[in-house]
């Protein structure tokens, strides 16, 4: 099956022309696993992105409350 060929053919309207290409099927194999492997890497930075930026909120919240709670110590002496 990997050794196979097929041949797309692109008809080009009101022209009369087409196109005929070779394709073999491993490299049609190879077109879709690196499609499906930059989804994946997609997702996967996607979910990273969102997680990092979660974090990041969730920093600068700590971050003014430590500056809120030093604030108020030196008010305090």
């Amino acid at each position: 099956m990997l050794f196979r060929k097929y041949h797309i053919v692109v008809f080009r309207d009101g022209q009369g022309q087409c196109r005929k290409l070779r394709l073999h099927a491993w490299m049609f194999c190879t077109l879709a696993l690196l499609v499906v492997s930059l989804a994946v890497g997609n997702v996967y930075l996607y979910r990273y992105y969102k997680n990092f930026s979660g974090l990041e909120r969730r920093a600068a919240i700590a971050e003014k409350t430590v500056n809120d709670q030093k604030t108020q110590l030196l008010s305090l002496t």
